[in-house]
């Protein structure tokens, strides 16, 4: 059949179908609450009334690279000299015309920077309060047709309701807090922010920290990692995974006695820890301590736990050292 012959809806009815659209459109924007909002304006006590990072570093983005834009203005807002260009080819994803929200973490990390998820508009406007501008990521448009966005929170008015972000091309656009809620909500309220090494968020949460401090370590900026272990353990002092981090970057930048002292110390503190004895051991062997290296895997052994075979590996390590540096006798 030509296509010139086929039947077409009348004009009257197309049209009532697109009203009917934007008709469904508005109900399901009207009908998404903003019940974090509402919080903080039913207990304005819990926030400042109003806070501004007034000299909040602003990049204007190019065409799709929003995400880019974003981090560049985080990292440059926690010191750091930044080329937003050299940023386009490690978190820009052609093929999806955007960026991925675990791209810009790994890249944040990458940097050397903590990259510590944020959770909801109270945790929000605190870390604004502190002077800390925050990445969000938007959905401006509806959860079937989304259009992602990221941009820098570094403002707010309780008095005012609005929020004022550098978003896209326009440094300090104000947005209702409603509308703001909105977008963030159906983006599951991501957000991130970035800090430099020994720096702590405010009120920081204790398992959102460890991430972001093993994050470091997973990008090999020991350094980095060790500084923010050193920042937690001073928030947490009786944390054991902190105390764990501390002595493991000490091992991965080749401070043997400094690693060595500190797993001690976490063993006698932490006695069922086996962790810490098996990480003792594999030092102590490295220092050429084989005894002391065999009781500590003994123990870490005898302890058990998820990680035992682990513990079964470093014990059979040091007995074969030990049986080569017999028969080297």
């Amino acid at each position: 059949m030509s296509s010139a012959l086929r039947t077409r809806a009348p004009q009257s009815k197309r049209l009532a179908a697109v009203k009917a659209w934007a008709a469904g459109v508005c109900l399901v924007l009207a009908a998404c609450a903003t019940p974090q909002t509402d919080g903080l304006k039913e207990r304005p006590w819990e926030v400042a009334p109003t806070a501004d990072v007034i000299d909040a570093p602003f990049f204007a983005q190019r065409t799709k690279e929003c995400g880019p834009a974003a981090l560049a203005m985080a990292l440059a807002a926690s010191g750091l000299k930044v080329d937003p260009d050299a940023l386009v080819a490690e978190v820009y994803t052609p093929g999806r015309e955007g960026s991925l929200a675990t791209d810009i973490l790994s890249a944040a990390r990458r940097h050397g920077r903590v990259a510590y998820r944020i959770s909801g508009m109270r945790d929000l406007f605190r870390q604004i309060a502190a002077g800390k501008p925050v990445v969000v990521l938007q959905n401006l448009a509806l959860p079937v047709l989304p259009q992602w966005h990221y941009a820098v929170v570094v403002g707010y008015d309780m008095d005012e309701g609005t929020l004022t972000l550098h978003s896209g091309k326009t440094p300090r656009l104000t947005m209702p807090m409603e509308t703001f809620e909105r977008t963030w909500q159906r983006a599951d309220y991501w957000g991130l922010l970035v800090l430099a090494p020994g720096q702590l968020p405010v009120e920081p949460d204790l398992d959102r920290y460890l991430q972001a401090a093993a994050g470091l370590e997973q990008a090999r900026k020991f350094e980095a990692a060790q500084a923010a272990y050193i920042a937690g353990s001073r928030n947490w002092p009786d944390n054991l995974p902190m105390a764990m981090g501390i002595g493991n970057t000490h091992y991965d930048l080749g401070n043997l006695h400094e690693a060595a002292v500190l797993f001690e110390w976490i063993a006698r503190d932490h006695p069922n820890a086996g962790d810490a004895f098996n990480n003792l051991a594999h030092v102590r062997l490295e220092m050429g301590n084989i005894p002391d290296a065999e009781t500590a895997a003994r123990r870490a052994v005898a302890l058990g736990g998820p990680n035992v075979d682990v513990y079964r590996q470093t014990l059979a390590s040091i007995q074969k050292s030990k049986a080569g540096s017999t028969t080297a006798k």
